[in-house]
């Protein structure tokens, strides 16, 4: 039998070494799917990122490999909980909180933030008595961390407020910011607390604030509603607004784009030398459920690594960077799946109207409205 010219142990070398690193991977890979302290880490990393789908299995996974007596395991449970909140499965979250304030192991600053996830849980299944008992609580728990109880004093501002008790709302809520002024959540319905007192101005100022500080999630839809209120100073013209955001290690300025007023928010990499926007074929298929999208032909584009790709590009009615209308943008679409490289990237042509200011000391991106005239 022919088995081909003979190979020198020289020639074999780099093939072995190939074969070697590739176990070792394997092995790593394995070892991580196994080790519950690396699956929490990445749970923790994913929540940060608002992958919630993956947080939670991971987190669920860490707690099936735990010891049940495992000191950690409250506090994955708190995790876990945290993130059913931010998914509002609320009654998944109070059962996590209950299981994890059973625990022994739990310290004074993390019970508080216990009864704080549960009174969120509460919160968010319509249970105010309940929730403004959990808030309390967390409050009076002794600790050291002041901006853990500026949160539990702007949950409780939003319980009295959805109570009707706008007075003890707005104490709440002043004691948040005096303990933590970077606190958008608070500032959001503080505004709200105003604007049904009729402190129109002071409302209006909260609510530029709040998004200035957080202008994503929970915190930018109360603040709009304020604005929305006030016809006179339409929020998406407002020439102070403006929105800062960390520049990563390598560069990377990650941003948050929604494709209707009230639609979710989606993680784009903003990058200013792409001409052309970047979307993946899933999430085209959600941006056509909120707004217009049209084919408008196909096309090719060369990427950073040198490489051509054939794409279609299609026209999309409205978006919108945080609270500033893009208007309508164009965006392009691999033809086929691109394994390497960010599947949602913001391009110049689609940032007419937006003024982008980088502070290399601090590491910070503002982002403002220009509001120029397309050329």
């Amino acid at each position: 039998m022919f088995y081909g010219p003979a190979k020198s142990k020289k020639a074999l070398a780099p093939i072995v070494l190939l074969c070697l690193l590739v176990v070792a991977t394997l092995n790593s890979a394995a070892r991580a799917e196994t080790d519950p302290y690396a699956l929490f880490e990445e749970g923790k990393t994913h929540l940060e990122k608002q992958e919630l789908e993956d947080a939670v299995e991971k987190f669920s996974r860490t707690l099936y490999l735990l010891e049940t007596d495992d000191p950690i395991v409250p506090i994955v449970l708190l995790y876990r909980a945290d993130t059913y909140c931010e998914k509002a499965v609320f009654r998944s979250a109070r059962e996590d909180a209950d299981q994890a304030l059973q625990s022994p192991h739990l310290e004074r600053e993390t019970r508080a933030w216990a009864c704080q996830i549960r009174g969120r849980a509460n919160l968010g299944e319509g249970r105010l008595p309940l929730a403004l008992q959990d808030f309390t609580r967390a409050i009076k728990t002794s600790h050291n961390n002041s901006l853990q109880r500026a949160d539990s004093y702007a949950y409780r501002g939003k319980a009295f407020l959805l109570k009707g008790d706008a007075q003890s709302a707005e104490r709440d809520l002043n004691r948040a910011v005096a303990l933590d002024r970077q606190l958008g959540f608070a500032y959001a319905y503080r505004g709200m607390v105003y604007l049904r007192t009729g402190s129109q101005e002071s409302a209006r100022r909260d609510a530029l604030t709040a998004l200035r500080l957080d202008p994503t999630g929970e915190t930018a839809k109360v603040a709009r509603a304020v604005l929305k209120a006030q016809p006179a100073h339409p929020p998406e013209l407002d020439q102070s607004l403006s929105v800062t955001v960390p520049v990563g290690k390598n560069g990377h300025i990650w941003v948050k784009v929604r494709f209707s007023e009230e639609g979710p928010a989606h993680r784009f990499l903003l990058d200013t030398g792409a001409t052309h926007s970047l979307v993946s074929r899933g999430l085209l298929k959600k941006i056509r459920r909120e707004t217009t999208v049209v084919k408008t032909g196909k096309g090719l584009v060369r990427t950073a690594d040198g490489a051509t790709h054939h794409i279609t590009r299609y026209k999309i009615k409205t978006a919108y960077l945080y609270d500033f209308p893009l208007g309508e943008i164009m965006v392009s679409v691999f033809d086929r799946a691109k394994a390497r490289g960010p599947l949602h990237l913001l391009g110049v042509k689609s940032l007419r109207k937006i003024a982008i200011s980088i502070n290399n000391a601090t590491r910070k991106a503002e982002i403002s409205w220009a509001d120029q005239e397309d050329e």
